[in-house]
């Protein structure tokens, strides 16, 4: 398929966030018509610096319990495997690796990015937990000591605060958000087939504005 230069697309992600793992469907649905898709980090529950991540329990009959039992039927609904999660965390320190990665290991962004959604919705990992991260590293066959080091030295940082300042100057302040050449701006899950109406309508298309259904 041929991809018109409109064809890059900026999606904004947090791997805590369940919706933003189930629209890792929709982002394929986009892939497979033939865009380009750039991943970036936004913290969404941003936790002072310096701050150690704090782990905790998610309760049962919660907020969280309910939600994550709302995602597990939209994802069986598409084959998506989902688990829920049992405990919740700040992910800024993962979020900064993950702008590490891109800055270092670029070809391997998309696989760590990937990994991290996987870990926390399908194996129960504590993103918090830099040991268990690592870990994950590890088994991508990634260089963990020199990626975490840089990590722990703060490169990630700033890449994170620019990414998080472009999206809310876009509108964005939750994931997941897409940002589309022409202007247009789509936050939330849609349904599926409603995904693609939208993603054909756009490609190519060099105005702005909401594509109609």
């Amino acid at each position: 398929m041929a991809v018109a230069d409109t064809a890059g697309v900026t999606v904004w992600f947090d791997p805590i966030c369940p919706w933003a793992y189930l629209g890792r469907d929709r982002t394929d649905i986009l892939v497979d018509l033939g865009f380009t898709v750039v991943e970036r980090p936004y913290e969404l529950h941003p936790t002072p610096a310096g701050t150690p991540p704090r782990t905790r329990p998610i309760r049962p009959g919660g907020r969280l319990d309910r939600l994550h039992r709302e995602i597990a039927v939209l994802c069986a609904a598409c084959g998506v495997p989902f688990r829920p999660p049992t405990t919740v965390t700040s992910t800024r320190w993962a979020l900064e690796l993950t702008e590490v990665v891109r800055a270092h290991d670029p070809g391997s962004h998309a696989a760590v990015v990937a990994d991290l959604f996987t870990a926390r919705f399908v194996d129960d990992v504590d993103l918090g937990d830099p040991h268990a991260v690592a870990d994950r590293l590890t088994a991508l066959g990634l260089d963990t000591a020199r990626l975490m080091a840089r990590t722990g030295a703060g490169d990630g940082a700033d890449r994170v605060d620019r990414s998080m300042d472009e999206a809310r100057a876009l509108g964005i302040t939750a994931t997941p958000g897409w940002a589309f050449p022409t202007g247009f701006v789509l936050t939330g899950v849609h349904d599926r087939e409603q995904m693609a109406r939208w993603g054909r309508r756009l490609l190519g298309r060099s105005g702005g504005g909401r594509p109609s259904t």
